[in-house]
């Protein structure tokens, strides 16, 4: 998974790469959220693949993207959009306003 992060004029000014564990599960670790917020992050996007090449969200995607929202919400950051990779195309949380 990435997340970048935007300062208030749309410009990139930090990306982390969080990996996954044995079983494809991406956790995103304190240490992540700290490099990623500290400084003048005003918007944030996540964005990560799925190799089985179907690019509707996993229970797990659904539950991160609203535990990731409620999180950035108390510090002043909006999360602009979820995306999910595949071969042919992705999937946007913002366009099917699960945001």
């Amino acid at each position: 998974m990435f997340l970048a992060g935007f300062e208030a004029f749309n410009r990139l000014v930090r990306l982390e790469r969080v990996g996954g564990d044995s079983k494809g599960r991406c956790i995103i670790p304190p240490r992540c959220w700290r490099a990623l917020i500290g400084g003048s992050v005003a918007t944030v996007m996540m964005a990560h693949n799925h190799p089985s090449n179907i690019a509707q969200p996993s229970d797990a995607d659904i539950a991160t993207t609203r535990e990731t929202v409620r999180f950035l919400r108390t510090i002043g950051i909006e999360l602009v959009d979820h995306l999910i990779f595949i071969a042919s195309g992705h999937f946007s949380f913002r366009s099917a306003e699960l945001l």
